[in-house]
């Protein structure tokens, strides 16, 4: 797991700083257009509104750091019960996540 999470994390930054050379300042009516169109917006304790100033919360940081996970089925033609299937993937892809974030620290 060790090799796994050092690569992962050598990626990570090759990525980031990658990026922080062609910065952009955040367009946040552009990003929160795209979710008052999908189906968590208001619904999901990680998606907005939030109860709290997005802007003054995010102007305490020069940076952040977005990881994220696309999960694909090897074989979604043997899945019989997707939404079983698609906890079980969450949950040992979030301990993953939380794993290397961990270890990051």
């Amino acid at each position: 797991m060790k090799h796994f999470v050092s690569h992962r994390e050598t990626k990570c930054f090759k990525w980031l700083s990658r990026i922080t050379t062609s910065y952009s300042p955040r367009d946040a009516e552009k990003f929160i257009s795209f979710c008052r169109q999908c189906g968590c917006y208001n619904t999901c304790w990680a998606c907005p509104p939030f109860a709290f100033d997005v802007d003054q919360y995010l102007s305490q940081h020069e940076l952040a750091l977005i990881i994220g996970t696309k999960i694909t089925p090897l074989y979604p033609d043997k899945i019989t019960d997707s939404i079983s299937y698609g906890n079980r993937r969450m949950k040992t892809e979030r301990k993953r996540t939380d794993d290397f974030l961990l270890e990051s620290n």
